[in-house]
């Protein structure tokens, strides 16, 4: 009778790696949020830019370069939290190497490396597009 191999022992996480692991874990759930919500304050700001134009017929100018300004500063916010959440994925996958041999990890799902770049090329293009229909809609209006 054959006697059960016994799974090689893998150390316990210290207070300090299971902290790396909580912050690691934690900050990818507020940035991903995060994302979402420049989204929907570009959409809110050129809102806000268009009703303005409506109003302010004589800085429509001005009011376009916002809604440059704004479409801009929000694509570079999205890439800077896409940056951000690479380096948080980056840690969950040492600390998924180093406590969970490739078996478990292709079989609980622990890949972090994938870069999940689809979502915030989807809010980009969002942005894109907002932007450049509100752009449209200001230049299509007639100015008395």
């Amino acid at each position: 009778m054959t006697e059960p191999t016994t799974p090689p022992t893998i150390p316990a996480m210290n207070p300090q790696q299971a902290q790396a692991y909580k912050d690691a874990t934690d900050n990818l759930i507020y940035l991903k949020r995060e994302q979402f919500q420049v989204t929907y304050y570009t959409w809110l700001l050129l809102a806000a830019l268009y009703i303005l134009s409506r109003q302010l017929k004589s800085d429509i100018l001005v009011l376009q370069v916002g809604v440059v300004a704004v479409t801009a500063a929000s694509i570079a916010i999205l890439w800077t939290f896409q940056r951000n959440i690479n380096r948080f994925r980056e840690r969950l996958n040492y600390i998924y190497g180093k406590y969970f041999d490739e078996a478990e990890r292709k079989g609980l799902g622990l890949n972090a490396t994938d870069p999940h770049r689809g979502v915030v090329l989807f809010l980009t293009l969002v942005c894109v597009v907002a932007g450049g229909f509100t752009l449209k809609v200001m230049l299509s209006s007639p100015v008395p």
